[in-house]
């Protein structure tokens, strides 16, 4: 489960997903614009869209392709958004310090008995 808020002035974005993966294979279906919003003539915004996901995993790169579907009255105009992503993740492996055999520091000769 997927979820995003975003508060920018006056503008609540709430987004919620889910994506499922079955390897190499990841499929995902969301909702982007939960809250509505008001603009600065007090008019009720509703700016939500479906957003449909299917990509690769191999290895340590992942390649997607997401459209969202515009639900406001810019459905007829823009046609929605496609969006291609390419993700590569870096491994880091922490070298660890060899460990010491003594712990502690000795005491110099010259105090001791």
């Amino acid at each position: 489960m997927v979820w995003i808020y975003q508060r920018q002035g006056n503008v609540n974005q709430l987004d919620l997903g889910m994506n499922f993966h079955y390897n190499p294979v990841m499929i995902g279906f969301g909702y982007r614009g939960i809250l509505e919003t008001k603009n600065e003539f007090a008019e009720k915004v509703r700016q939500g869209a479906l957003i449909f996901l299917i990509g690769l995993h191999y290895e340590q790169f992942e390649f997607g392709y997401s459209y969202d579907f515009t639900l406001s009255p810019l459905n007829t105009s823009s046609g929605g958004a496609h969006e291609i992503s390419l993700a590569y993740h870096l491994t880091y492996t922490k070298k660890q310090k060899p460990k010491r055999k003594d712990k502690f520091i000795p005491c110099p000769p010259f105090l001791s008995n």
